[in-house]
């Protein structure tokens, strides 16, 4: 039976694991998305992911409701997936990140003119080129906003500070993320390439 989430969480917190199961299935793909993009390597991401739903199991009570699930979890992913990174320096390959693309995969179509498909699949690997050369902390508002699609309120509770703050944080982040993008193609490019109609083409102004 699928229930809403407030409800799956009140029953979670009451010990019924087929309800937390529920919500975990529902939010690890985003979990794991997430993850993946700052830290860059799909094993350790797959290890964080874990240890979230873990720390959200245990920390339940803590929960009040003021926020979305989703976006309690995911503070939680940020918090963790930076301590790792503090941890070590990530060794990132391009190729790794493209296989694990939270993406739309390239269409298969063997109608499809093969020099776009191409286009497309070399505007991703850009991105998750530019993503890992930026500072961890910019990362992050980017990933959150333009591949996660979190509004600004989602994404201020997320690292903690206000609106007007991240403001002048997500701009920083966007300058970052062109001058992390432009070895690679130009923002016209980049528009051009990606999958239009999706949250999860980048939009850089």
């Amino acid at each position: 039976m699928q229930f809403d989430e407030s409800h799956l969480v009140s029953l979670a917190r009451s010990g019924d694991l087929d309800a937390f199961g529920q919500l975990y299935r529902r939010h690890a793909p985003g979990v794991y998305n997430l993850v993946l993009r700052i830290l860059g390597n799909p094993d350790d991401a797959e290890d964080v992911k874990q240890e979230v739903f873990l720390r959200a199991h245990r920390s339940l009570d803590s929960f009040r409701g003021n926020a979305r699930f989703s976006t309690w979890i995911y503070r939680i992913a940020t918090n963790l997936s930076l301590d790792e990174l503090r941890k070590r320096k990530p060794v990132v390959s391009v190729d790794q990140l493209s296989s694990d693309s939270s993406w739309e995969p390239v269409s298969e179509n063997t109608e499809a003119d093969p020099e776009r498909l191409l286009q497309r699949k070399a505007a991703r690997d850009a991105v998750q080129a530019a993503l890992m050369a930026m500072p961890p902390h910019y990362r992050i508002l980017v990933v959150l906003r333009h591949l996660e699609g979190l509004s600004y309120e989602e994404i201020a509770e997320v690292v903690g500070c206000s609106v007007n703050a991240l403001n002048v944080r997500l701009h920083r982040a966007r300058e970052a993320f062109r001058r992390a993008l432009a070895p690679h193609m130009s923002a016209e490019e980049l528009r051009s390439e990606l999958p239009s109609g999706s949250k999860k083409n980048i939009a850089l102004s």
